[in-house]
């Protein structure tokens, strides 16, 4: 049996796929436009044309790409160069496919479909290099590499388009919710009178309804969900490396722009509890997760009044994501300022974010990086502060 390696749906604008749908399993050439996908199947003298959004949304996750080749692995396959052949030659592609099928018959005839779900899940450059931060977890260490990423933070910018990248082959319809370990009870907001912990702050988050910043009006915000697995799936799915999906980390809150309806990941550190710097490479970890069509279909069919239709769209130059681009909170409460170590790490953090806004490869999906400090909660309730804000584009 052949292994599925990534699916590439960026740089291959032509492909062979083993489509997989409700109605069974079947191989169709798959060409890519400016706006749309054209998948087309084939019978011996007949072509048929399916043309659909990238953002699937008319097909909610009902099916799944097992297998994509390139036109020239196809030529190997099949030892003739099929690169040449028009996809409305209905007979030459039905003779290609049934020879490719028959090459791949072990993937074909294994198993159900799309209810399977998906067969591994990635394990993307942004989570090896956020596992190298949880065994280096000095201030001094992070400083540097901070300090690093400071200096050159294209290198950053092409982890992260790889990330995505390699994320785009994951494909699931199920909540986000975990379920192993449960998530543990928020504390009753009534009674929390200071903020000790992250469930704390969450718990006064939740119960504010919608978060003003006190001296940033356009940063208004949601709160939608918390302890969120952007990868989160069941059945016994591994990730590639072999570790199960139980492994996955969750996303502090899950929050919502209360005018563009945008996605909000949001990562708080409480005390000393890490630091912004280390919020901002888990953002971008998850961030790398969420930033595909399918996993923005996903998280609007289980949160569907909370964000914007993924046909708005945000022009980046003469390129369009095709989903709302993400806003990325760093929320820090009782947070030692007077710390050197951590005032450098603020301050870096700081110049990082306003370096990545300039980068095409993080503006694709990223609309801005913010920076808040939440205020012990007084008679007023609970209040954030902007400590910094950087766009990647023009905001209103």
């Amino acid at each position: 049996m052949c292994q599925m390696g990534p699916i590439d749906f960026r740089r291959l604008r032509r492909s062979i796929i083993l489509l997989a749908d409700a109605e069974g399993k079947r191989w169709c050439t798959l060409s890519i436009g400016p706006n749309t996908w054209a998948v087309r199947t084939y019978t011996s003298h007949e072509v048929s044309r399916v043309a659909y959004q990238p953002q699937l949304r008319d097909y909610r996750g009902a099916f799944q790409i097992l297998v994509q080749l390139s036109l020239a692995e196809v030529g190997e396959i099949c030892g003739e160069a099929v690169a040449g052949i028009r996809f409305d030659d209905a007979a030459s592609w039905y003779r290609i496919l049934e020879h490719v099928e028959q090459e791949y018959g072990a993937v074909a005839d294994g198993g159900d479909g799309p209810d399977e779900g998906p067969a591994q899940i990635p394990l993307t450059p942004m989570r090896h290099v956020y596992d190298q931060f949880k065994l280096y977890t000095s201030l001094a260490c992070h400083l540097e590499m901070a300090g690093e990423i400071d200096r050159v933070p294209t290198r950053l910018e092409a982890l992260f388009e790889a990330s995505v990248n390699r994320f785009n082959s994951y494909m699931n319809s199920e909540a986000f919710f975990p379920q192993i370990p449960p998530r543990k009870d928020l504390p009753d907001p009534t009674t929390v009178t200071k903020i000790g912990t992250t469930r704390d702050l969450v718990s006064l988050t939740r119960a504010a309804g919608n978060c003003s910043v006190t001296n940033d009006p356009t940063l208004q915000f949601r709160y939608v969900d918390r302890e969120i697995v952007p990868a989160r799936t069941t059945g016994g799915v591994q990730y590639d490396n072999g570790d199960p999906a139980t492994s996955g980390r969750r996303l502090d809150m899950l929050l919502t722009d209360t005018t563009a309806r945008t996605p909000i990941l949001a990562e708080v550190k409480v005390g000393n509890d890490k630091n912004p710097f280390f919020a901002l490479m888990q953002l971008l970890m998850y961030a790398a997760e969420f930033a595909t069509p399918h996993q923005y279909e996903r998280l609007r069919e289980h949160y569907p009044e909370q964000f914007c239709p993924a046909s708005v769209e945000y022009e980046i130059g003469e390129e369009t994501n095709g989903v709302p681009l993400m806003d990325l909170y760093i929320v820090l409460s009782a947070y030692n300022f007077r710390s050197p170590v951590r005032a450098d790490l603020l301050e870096m953090t700081d110049s990082i974010c306003s370096r990545l806004v300039e980068l095409p490869g993080i503006g694709r999906h990223i609309r801005r990086f913010t920076c808040l400090e939440a205020k012990q909660p007084n008679v007023g309730g609970l209040e954030f502060e902007k400590l910094f804000c950087h766009s990647t584009i023009e905001l209103e």
